[in-house]
């Protein structure tokens, strides 16, 4: 997610709507107060009986995506972006998952999990127009089974804010125009879904089709500080179009090659912390998913053979939740270590999706920057962070959501979208050693506790919950 875009975003919020809002207040804003006044959220025992665990089989994980994660990426988008100079730093090498996909996924089952989102590169799979790597595909079944071998239930999202390169220079005899303003790159990435699902039938379940189609539209087309680095609204409706149909041809076309496959497409959640109940100005993120939950082709825009009108393309919700925003911390989002943390934002979150669609759910991404892993100045740390998430993931599934996985973000740190600053990782990463060493937090054995009782254990409820 884009710190500029974020600020952006939040500013045309409190421009066009903010200021007109009953405020009441969102609670749980701090671990101990961290230097808020928000009322704290519930105790442990108000809410939720001592015994609730959480069901049988859900999955606790971590998420990565590929270019900010495996490294030595030459054909995307991103890539071209980097060189051009247009971020602060490359991402390189990365976390060099590409090569070390195995000791990662290591790390991953010494913390007990059972779950591990990752991402296949468009641009390495296809990185000529209609032209397949074999290679690249070979190397990402070498990795589902990596991670299989280690009873990890591989999540495989098919485009995190990465395409190839050539899609902005490719032009079909119909169109000139670019990557997803062309409705005709909804085609070429349900082929190139098709080629994955063929590759990995049999070894993937879940499927994300588009990570946050909501942020790439924003930051890319209207914000600007994303690739393709454009400022236009009429383009980034054009965009959430050509989203949309490029979800249900994928949906489509996965389900044809694996009738099992469970295929959704993960937004990122954006909570008013003012007026949770009020739905915020412009977004699109709701948009999107009730046009995937009946589609209709809503956008009026017909493209091929589309699927029949009013027929859900979403097999569950999947969505990402960092923090809740109001009109006076804007600037505080403006940086990543800065996010303002709300950790009822996630309950609310969960029981807005089960309330609207009563469709299993999936937190796709969830977790806590640091500044080049110096302490936060409200206090937060990822411990907290973990354990008064997770108890509100637990508070609403005791209250019905349908909550089928928590998916940490995340393993390791990572390039963020322009820089290696922003630390997220369960394990910190040394960049200034060749050999990119895993260092582990004090976060890893929070986690690693939850993940052993299935539940949020009474001792970490009384250290952390409502403090």
């Amino acid at each position: 997610m884009s710190r500029c875009l974020v600020a952006l975003f939040l500013l045309l919020a409190f421009l066009l709507d903010a200021c007109g809002s009953n405020f009441v207040a969102l609670p749980g804003t701090s671990p101990n107060n961290g230097g808020n006044t928000a009322s704290p959220p519930p105790t442990a025992s108000s809410s939720v009986p001592a015994n609730t665990v959480f069901p049988k089989g859900f999955l606790w994980g971590v998420a990565t995506a590929g270019h900010q994660s495996e490294g030595f990426d030459n054909n995307s988008n991103w890539t071209r972006w980097e060189l051009a100079g247009r971020t602060l730093q490359i991402a390189g090498r990365a976390a060099d998952f590409y090569h070390r996909y195995g000791a990662d996924f290591d790390l991953a089952k010494d913390i007990g999990l059972n779950a591990f989102r990752l991402s296949v590169e468009w641009a390495r799979i296809e990185p000529l127009p209609g032209f397949i790597d074999p290679e690249a595909l070979e190397h990402y079944r070498r990795v589902i089974a990596a991670a299989r071998a280690r009873n990890l239930e591989p999540l495989v999202t098919l485009h995190h804010f990465t395409y190839p390169a050539w899609l902005d220079t490719y032009k079909q005899p119909t169109s000139s125009s670019p990557g997803w303003e062309d409705p005709y790159t909804a085609l070429a990435f349900a082929r190139y879904a098709r080629v994955v699902a063929q590759a990995l039938r049999g070894n993937v379940k879940y499927y994300l089709t588009i990570n946050e189609p909501n942020t790439q539209a924003l930051v890319g087309y209207l914000a600007g500080v994303f690739p393709p680095g454009k400022h236009h609204p009429g383009v980034m409706a054009t965009v959430m179009k050509n989203f949309a149909k490029g979800h249900v041809l994928a949906y489509d076309a996965i389900h044809e090659v694996d009738p099992n496959a469970q295929v959704s497409t993960n937004v990122f959640h954006f909570i008013h912390a003012v007026d949770p109940t009020k739905k915020f100005p412009g977004d699109l993120a709701e948009e999107y998913l009730d046009t995937l939950f009946s589609w209709q082709d809503k956008y009026d825009a017909p493209l091929g053979t589309l699927p029949t009108r009013g027929v859900r393309k979403l097999d569950y919700i999947a969505f990402d939740y960092y923090f809740a925003y109001r009109w006076n911390n804007l600037l505080r989002v403006a940086m990543q270590w800065e996010w303002p943390v709300v950790p009822s934002g996630l309950y609310i979150s969960l029981m807005y999706y089960q309330n609207r669609y009563h469709l299993p759910i999936m937190i796709t991404e969830n977790g806590l920057a640091t500044e080049d892993g110096k302490p936060r100045r409200d206090g937060w740390t990822r411990e907290a962070f973990l354990a008064n998430h997770i108890w509100q993931v637990r508070r609403a599934i005791q209250e019905g959501a349908k909550v089928t996985g928590y998916l940490h973000w995340s393993l390791t740190d990572n390039y963020e979208w322009g820089s290696f600053k922003p630390r997220f990782g369960l394990y910190q990463i040394d960049y200034t050693k060749p050999d990119l060493p895993r260092l582990a937090t004090p976060a890893l054995a929070i986690y690693r506790q939850i993940v052993q009782a299935n539940d949020v254990p009474k001792s970490l409820m009384a250290r952390y919950i409502g403090r």
